[in-house]
């Protein structure tokens, strides 16, 4: 796949890994929108939009047994996750970014969790998230650190780590 990009554009080799995942994630979507517009409606799929033969494969796929047991895994374990994010293809630490530049200071891990969990009309994505800011709220955060501070205590962000129920401890990752 590498070979074919190459050809057509100029990207230097330390850009594969990304190109590569980025085309991986592209086919999955296009499965997928081939899956929910074509193959869960019983319709042929328009002409030219996808190869015969290719579709036939992805659809004697999802008939197969292991196709079957693969949707009702995800299915399943869709249904488990209780915390949904409003943030779209954004990167948590790509919303911390924007908010330091829109504000001139740096959230602390609450304020991100309520900017990436509250709807355009102010409510809370869904229960558990309004439950988690509650209850954050109630632990006291204190907004008025300066990028510094945020960097050198993690004790600014225990509030939010002292609310969520976690199984595992959380790791922190942070790029900016």
């Amino acid at each position: 796949m590498w070979a074919i990009v190459k050809t057509k554009y100029d990207f230097p080799e330390d850009n594969k890994p990304y190109v590569i995942a980025d085309l991986g994630k592209k086919w999955r979507e296009w499965k997928s929108t081939l899956r929910s517009k074509y193959f869960l409606q019983n319709e042929p799929p328009s002409p030219g939009s996808v190869i015969p033969s290719e579709y036939q494969i992805l659809c004697d796929f999802w008939n197969s047994p292991e196709g079957q047991k693969l949707c009702a895994t995800n299915k399943a374990n869709r249904a488990e996750q209780t915390i949904a994010h409003t943030a779209g293809s954004r990167s948590y630490a790509r919303v911390t970014k924007m908010e330091f530049k829109a504000k001139k200071k740096m959230p602390i891990r609450a304020e991100t969790f309520v900017i990436t969990h509250t709807k355009k009309d102010g409510e809370a994505a869904d229960p558990k998230s309004k439950e988690i800011m509650i209850l954050t709220h109630l632990q006291g955060v204190n907004s008025n650190y300066t990028p510094k501070d945020v960097f050198q205590s993690r004790a600014m962000h225990l509030p939010l780590l002292a609310v969520m129920d976690y199984d595992h401890p959380p790791q922190t990752r942070l790029f900016y």
